[in-house]
């Protein structure tokens, strides 16, 4: 995994978004536009937890948030893949409006908190 990914993940803290989501979103932008293409592998769960000063749990949450939207698959004793964007969400018309307002919300509390 590219040192300058992790590098670009954050969680805030402060913000009133539970920690793994905040993860699992910025893992999903980066899937999404591109910056870590599939079949590349994400960190280790202890090591994205110990670079982000969060527990191992937190990470295992966001993981798990991101398999069941079918954007990773984690295999135990072999790591965890990138799938790539799901084919029925390869444009941005096909993201669902919730979507865009979740993830634009997101993009501007990190804003508000000064990131």
């Amino acid at each position: 995994m590219d040192e300058q990914i992790l590098q670009i993940w954050h969680v805030n803290k402060k913000a009133p978004t539970p920690l793994f989501k905040q993860l699992a979103e910025n893992i999903k932008w980066s899937i999404y536009n591109g910056s870590i293409q599939p079949d590349a592998k994400l960190p280790p769960v202890h090591v994205l937890a110990k670079s982000l000063g969060i527990s191992v749990s937190t990470v295992q949450a966001a993981y798990k948030l991101l398999e069941d939207l079918g954007l990773i698959c984690t295999r135990p004793r072999h790591g965890t893949i990138i799938l790539g964007v799901p084919k029925n969400k390869t444009s941005a018309s096909a993201v669902s409006e919730d979507d865009q307002e979740d993830f634009l919300s997101i993009i501007n509390r990190y804003l508000e908190n000064g990131y």
